[in-house]
């Protein structure tokens, strides 16, 4: 389960939950509203959340858990004792959801303040750091990094990212009670969000700085101070502090796209284009399960997929489990076996730039990734883990790369194990036929490729953490393994005759002499 935790003190903080509500709801099980009976000083407060409820969308609430917590015996008076509000109150409040609710260990669990806002479109991304750290550095929780935004939310204040909020396992949580969580873990490189902080009227500043945690600004609490802060856009605050705003749009693409639902002057349409990863992951699943073992190759690569999926022909083996472990991934599952060009199918709805494609038995190295698509760009060409040519070379050459061996960049006529390529070279695959789908999706691919633009293969020189693969002979060549069904060899000669006969152009220096190679 996936839970966005919150806090509820004011009403001007309606807006916010409502935003947040609204930019996660496709993204999280639950979002869970925290109401305490004291603030952060210690002082007692009147839980007054039902009088505002019926502000958050309707058709949203269904996700909220809403939590009356009684920490007032777990706190204590420290109107002017800002290390006591840290030390005892801040961690009674921030911990006292996990008294209340059963979670799993695997449970994640995303802390934010109410006006911390994750984009909708961060969540993917998110899980996806939160499980490759504890894979890699086997530390269940990160922390999430914000664009800053200070009296208006046009407001943006260059130069500071806000980096307080986590997200968690439920595990380590538990294990580390009591705790603040705020500013705990590695923090992720890219911006997940957007903090509003201090976007409210003067009046409301005033209530915030006479409740909230840090009495050493309370003597900010004047009208015209404040009134002439936002004006001049000056930080009153701490006055020696670089505070550099600059005035942004409302179309701006770093705001949250909900924000017009939530601000009704606001203009009521917004893409917002997030700084992702531009390449896709997909890996394939029927008979064989070393997925344990590709997903922390993928999650220990260089560089990080915006998307990891697995597809499915049949049902032979479970992959649930991973999704249950590693939930930013995608399963997508055909009760009906499609074959080789199945998972081919499915990329044409990947819209990133680059696709990534990996057979079940192809664990790739830490720097595979970032090589191998560097190596698409320079050179405009598929790229594979291993290559085979359709007749021996006159040196005698019949294929290279298996087991991520590679001595040299190499033109080979198509590649096979791993592909990385564009995205819109696939639109190639789909305007030949395939002369038949049992087989042969490779040779498909690059072939057609060539044909109609002129696109060649490449194996690229390959050693150490730039290999594709480390799975060995044991993985490629088990009872599993396609080139053990009957008629495997004489099928794919066919393949290679059909595009030779629609003038697929195949690498020079052959033995002119020799027949087709069993491929």
């Amino acid at each position: 389960m996936i839970y966005l935790n919150t806090f509820f003190y004011a009403p001007l903080e309606i807006k916010w939950l409502k935003l947040n509500l609204l930019e996660s709801y496709d993204h999280i099980d639950k979002f869970i509203i925290c109401e305490h009976d004291v603030y952060h000083t210690g002082k007692h407060r009147e839980f007054i959340f039902h009088k505002y409820q019926e502000e958050l969308p309707e058709k949203l609430r269904d996700k909220i858990i809403y939590l009356k917590c009684y920490v007032r015996n777990e706190t204590v008076d420290a109107y002017n004792d800002e290390e006591t509000i840290h030390r005892i109150n801040e961690p009674a409040m921030r911990n006292h959801v996990l008294k209340l609710l059963n979670f799993n260990d695997d449970d994640i669990l995303i802390n934010v303040d109410a006006d911390e806002i994750i984009y909708g479109e961060s969540y993917d991304y998110i899980l996806h750091e939160l499980v490759r750290n504890q894979v890699i550095n086997h530390e269940g929780i990160i922390r999430l990094r914000l664009h800053q935004f200070f009296y208006k939310p046009t407001y943006l204040w260059e130069g500071l990212d806000i980096t307080a909020p986590i997200a968690a396992f439920y595990k380590t949580l538990n294990d580390n009670c009591p705790n603040s969580w705020r500013s705990k873990g590695r923090t992720i490189e890219k911006k997940v969000g957007c903090h509003f902080s201090w976007c409210m009227t003067i009046d409301e500043m005033m209530h915030k700085l006479n409740t909230y945690g840090h009495p050493k600004y309370r003597f900010c609490a004047d009208k015209k101070l404040l009134e002439n802060a936002v004006k001049q856009k000056i930080y009153p605050f701490e006055p020696k502090r670089d505070f550099r705003i600059r005035e942004i749009s409302l179309k701006n693409a770093i705001l949250p796209k909900h924000l017009s639902e939530v601000f009704d002057t606001m203009p009521s349409s917004r893409n917002i284009q997030m700084d992702t990863s531009n390449f896709s992951v997909i890996l394939t699943a029927y008979k064989r399960d070393y997925f344990e073992e590709q997903l922390k190759a993928i999650y220990n690569q260089t560089v990080q997929p915006s998307k990891v999926y697995i597809w499915q022909n049949g049902d032979a083996v479970d992959i649930e489990k991973y999704k249950l472990k590693y939930p930013s991934i995608s399963l997508v599952c055909a009760d009906e076996n499609y074959g080789f060009f199945g998972r081919w199918a499915f990329a044409l709805l990947m819209t990133t730039e680059f696709i990534v494609i990996l057979d079940d038995d192809t664990i790739p190295q830490e720097q595979w990734f970032e090589y191998a698509i560097g190596k698409c760009k320079d050179t405009n060409c598929i790229i594979g883990g291993n290559g085979r040519f359709v007749r021996p070379l006159n040196d005698g050459t019949r294929f290279v790369g298996d087991w991520g061996i590679c001595k040299k960049d190499t033109y080979v006529d198509f590649v096979g194990h791993c592909w990385v390529f564009r995205r819109e070279w696939l639109n190639n695959m789909w305007k030949i036929q395939p002369c038949t789908y049992k087989n042969g999706e490779d040779i498909h691919f690059c072939a057609t490729c060539q044909i109609l633009q002129g696109i060649r293969s490449l194996v690229p020189k390959q050693e150490g953490k730039f290999a594709s693969d480390t799975g060995g002979p044991e993985k490629h060549s088990d009872a599993n393994a396609s080139q053990f069904i009957k008629g495997h060899d004489e099928l794919r000669k066919e393949i290679c005759e059909f595009f030779l006969d629609l003038g697929w152009k195949t690498s020079e220096g052959y033995d002119t002499s020799s027949s087709l190679l069993d491929i």
